[in-house]
């Protein structure tokens, strides 16, 4: 199985569509569970440094780079 380690500051204010956050969101910790080998951990970091600094998401995962030709 895979582990999600995630973390984030207390509050984060983000602005967009809450759905399309959503979306987005599931996506990479879709691809991020695809393609990362069965005992992966995989690292989700939200942080923001004042509120009106952007909300910065880091995803960490061991799988490998893809090829730049499937980057389209």
């Amino acid at each position: 199985h895979q582990t999600l380690n995630a973390s984030a500051q207390s509050v984060i204010h983000a602005l967009g569509q809450r759905d399309m956050l959503e979306v987005l969101l599931r996506n990479m910790l879709d691809n991020a569970c695809r393609y990362s080998p069965e005992d992966a951990v995989i690292e989700l970091t939200l942080t923001q440094q004042t509120d009106c600094d952007p909300c910065i998401m880091t995803l960490r995962n061991p799988a490998p780079l893809l090829p730049d030709t499937q980057l389209d």
